[in-house]
């Protein structure tokens, strides 16, 4: 395999990401030296459980280790949370469409890497003890505590589940402008969209539309 100079996977699920991912920590961190990569990013779904691990190996290994996650997002997740499942079941009958989304934030240095330890611990905290909801994680961050931990992260635009792929997918062209504007504004020059190669004809929409 040849690996472009300089090239860093940023989006990557580990042994971490339950169902989502495999590869060990120190295996992953041997390949990216292997392939000549400066850097690689773990971004475990809605947690960083691996970050220790993570560094330990990418500093014997050389390797820059670069910190993140996949988060689940829901805009007013607090809000449904409080409705309780039986007005969350009622209103996803209603309304089919996606109640949450998923994108990936990047910690830029220490200061971000504390401020998504704080995201994702206070999102984990934030149902504890509440009945599972219908058609929603059981731990998701919302538009306000996204907005309180958010300086020093970069933010990726996510896959198929992203918040932008979903306005794409059902051809909402005047929310899709205006649901990038928002994320513009919220994380300036550290919002990126992010362009996946998987095969999937769904994926190949998305990444024209984004490119």
């Amino acid at each position: 395999t040849v690996t472009p100079p300089n090239f860093v996977h940023l989006h990557v699920h580990t042994q971490y990401s339950l169902l989502q991912g495999a590869i060990p920590v120190d295996t992953l961190v041997q390949r990216a030296k292997q392939l000549g990569m400066p850097a690689v990013a773990i971004t475990d779904a809605h947690n960083l459980f691996g970050a220790i691990d993570f560094y330990l190996e990418a500093k014997k290994a050389g390797v820059q280790p670069i910190f993140g996650c996949e988060v689940n997002y829901c805009s007013d997740g607090r809000a449904q949370w409080s409705q309780g499942a039986a007005a969350a079941k009622a209103a996803m009958v209603q309304n089919p469409r996606p109640r949450f989304f998923q994108f990936v934030l990047l910690a830029k240095n220490l200061e971000g890497y504390r401020n998504l330890c704080e995201l994702v611990s206070e999102s984990w905290l934030a149902t504890r003890g509440q009945k599972p909801i219908p058609g929603m994680p059981a731990v998701t961050i919302d538009r306000s505590m996204l907005l309180k931990y958010r300086e020093h992260l970069v933010c990726l635009s996510g896959g198929l589940r992203g918040p932008l792929s979903s306005r794409i997918l059902f051809q909402e062209e005047d929310e899709l402008v205006q649901e990038a504007l928002e994320f513009k504004e919220w994380f300036g020059e550290d919002f990126y969209f992010e362009l996946q190669d998987t095969g999937i004809p769904e994926q190949e929409q998305i990444n024209t539309r984004l490119w």
